[in-house]
């Protein structure tokens, strides 16, 4: 399994270059949210010029806009090499057109309310895919484990597709979101909550 921090910081950089600190020593990739309050009733910085900084940590973003493709190029230019919108947004095609202009892994995110048959259309042409386990925005929330189904079926139907997990994500929920067919877990909350644990933390979420 591959533990992946995710970093949600409403208006503080510093705080967010200070979780980077923590959690590079021990993982490749780092999740960082994007809002800007339209999808979502919630706000954070859209560009991060600190990113590269870290050239041994690889960074994606999770853009919760309606209008997700309006961010790419400043992701990229801030060092994301992976980059997921919401299939909710305004026009997910549009946003998969900007993607695929840069050099990028992209992917799309489907919310706990959605319906699978919403990101379907797309799952052949992504690079990955996000399902949230529990409800997009601040940390905290509650694994709904009515989301299993989802990774199931999409694990049935495209078996070689990369299926990331994002909300809730804990030492019990990771088990049987990882036996339903996930090979990503995004925890935020969980990761940062005992900041002298972090090492063992991860390790313990890697071996499910």
């Amino acid at each position: 399994m591959d533990v992946i921090p995710g970093i949600v910081e409403q208006q503080d950089p510093n705080e967010i270059e200070r979780k980077i600190e923590l959690v590079s020593p021990f993982v490749q990739w780092i999740h960082m949210d994007v809002a800007d309050d339209t999808l979502i009733s919630f706000k954070t910085p859209t560009r991060f010029p600190f990113l590269k900084k870290n050239a041994h940590t690889f960074f994606e973003a999770h853009i919760m806009s309606e209008k997700p493709e309006t961010y790419v190029k400043h992701l990229i230019d801030s060092g994301c090499k992976r980059i997921v919108a919401p299939v909710e947004c305004t026009d997910p095609r549009e946003f998969l057109s900007e993607a695929r202009v840069w050099e990028c892994e992209t992917g799309l995110a489907i919310d706990v309310e959605t319906p699978l048959e919403e990101v379907e259309p797309f799952l052949e042409e992504l690079d990955f895919v996000l399902v949230m386990t529990a409800g997009a925005g601040a940390g905290d929330q509650l694994f709904e484990e009515s989301t299993l189904s989802k990774i199931k079926t999409i694990t049935r139907n495209l078996p070689d597709l990369p299926i990331e997990a994002e909300g809730g994500i804990n030492l019990e929920s990771v088990k049987p979101i990882a036996q339903a067919g996930a090979t990503r877990i995004v925890s935020t909350s969980y990761i940062f909550k005992d900041e002298n644990r972090i090492q063992e933390t991860i390790r313990h979420l890697a071996v499910i």
